[in-house]
């Protein structure tokens, strides 16, 4: 979605992004060593994870623009996908063009 400043009249854009992976780690009969035990692995290991991801971005001159992002990022792991591990992030960046 773009827009314009209505006191500067310099553009911004924002941006919603969603990203999904699903990863193999391991299949049936494959060793896994857990401690000091060897066993083979009844079903597969996957990882399905999901990224979410709101960005930003405005000119604040010719040549100069400020960028910005949000994300959040879930993933599932494990036999079953039953570990879940989260994390949120957010950047800050500029560009200058000369």
């Amino acid at each position: 979605m773009a827009w314009a400043s209505p006191t500067t009249g310099m553009p911004g854009t924002v941006g919603l992004g969603w990203t999904h992976g699903h990863y193999e780690l391991d299949q049936p009969g494959d060793a896994v060593v857990v401690g000091s035990v060897t066993t083979a692995l009844a079903s597969d290991i996957t990882e399905n994870q999901d990224i979410f991801a709101l960005t930003a971005s405005y000119a604040l001159g010719p040549g100069i623009q400020v960028d910005g992002v949000m994300e959040y990022d879930q993933a599932h792991l494990g036999e079953g996908n039953t570990n879940i591990f989260e994390g949120f992030s957010v950047g800050l960046g500029t560009l200058i063009n000369f």
